[in-house]
């Protein structure tokens, strides 16, 4: 069986699922995660962790994004994206300084999450919700935009005015939402016409392969490359009481988490004074590690 990372370049159209039961197919593994939900409509980034790597998911997914956002102010919609239907809708006629927008939108710390997305209220993800036609009110949660430039001007288009823009936001945030807030900032219905995923922490669109490409044969990132931690290498003695579960001395004073290392990542510890503590135990099934 294959462990690793590999991060693919979502075609629009997709599911982030229908993306990982794609891969799914093609390697014949059914141990495939991925980092961070892409909309159906978004393209981009989407890291997928396969075999083992699964389980460094939640230390990479808390990683900042970068996206390009094509907004388009005039039309709201029961999505906030392209495809819901219209809500609310104004002819704009001329355009505007949005300076004032996003520094306010800089300043926000929380926002709503959008009806359609993932969030589960009840056992139920509230898209499940907006398609039976069920207004579910959540509470804000924690969204914020680190940086925010625009890359192409505003323009008048269909009468719209619409503009590009690149963001790093940190983890849980959605960027429907923010356009929402913006569209509220500045007095406008508003919605996200395009969305591209440039990067996932570490990871760059010049990493990506095209999910048309990806093949048994592609090369997979090792667990520790894409963790990024120090590393401890441990003798076979070592290695055993790693797989079982225990704690060894912190004998080079790390902090924070690190990787185990015995001929390939075999554990992530986290260091705790003189001892360092199991956070993930890898186990392979094969002979291949």
């Amino acid at each position: 069986m294959k462990h690793g990372v590999v991060v693919i370049d979502k075609p629009a159209g997709m599911t982030s699922h229908d993306v990982v039961n794609h891969c799914r197919k093609v390697l014949g593994i059914k141990k495939i995660g991925h980092t961070g939900t892409l909309d159906p409509d978004a393209t981009g980034v989407l890291v997928l962790c396969i075999g083992q790597a699964t389980k460094i998911i939640p230390f990479l997914e808390e990683a900042d994004k970068g996206y390009e956002a094509q907004i388009a102010f005039g039309t709201s919609t029961t999505t906030l994206d392209a495809q819901g239907e219209i809500v609310d809708q104004v002819h704009v006629d001329s355009l505007f300084s949005l300076d004032e927008a996003l520094a306010a939108l800089k300043a926000v710390t929380q926002l709503k999450p959008p009806q359609v997305s993932a969030v589960k209220v009840a056992g139920k993800k509230l898209y499940e919700y907006a398609r039976k036609g069920i207004h579910v009110d959540v509470e804000a949660r924690p969204m914020q935009v680190h940086q925010v430039e625009v890359i192409n001007p505003m323009i008048l288009k269909d009468g719209h005015a619409v503009v590009e823009l690149a963001l790093r936001v940190s983890k849980g945030s959605y960027i429907r939402s923010m356009v929402e807030y913006l569209g509220e900032v500045v007095g406008l219905p508003a919605h996200l016409a395009r969305l591209r995923r440039t990067h996932s922490g570490v990871f760059q669109l010049r990493d990506a392969v095209s999910l048309e490409l990806f093949d048994a044969d592609t090369p997979l990132l090792s667990m520790e490359a894409a963790l990024g931690f120090a590393q401890v290498h441990v003798d076979a003695a070592t290695h055993t009481d790693i797989t079982n579960g225990k704690s060894i001395p912190n004998t080079q004073g790390h902090s924070g988490y690190v990787t185990i290392m015995h001929q390939h990542a075999c554990a992530i510890y986290q260091a705790q004074g003189d001892w360092l503590h199991p956070a993930r135990v890898f186990y392979y099934e094969d002979s291949s590690h």
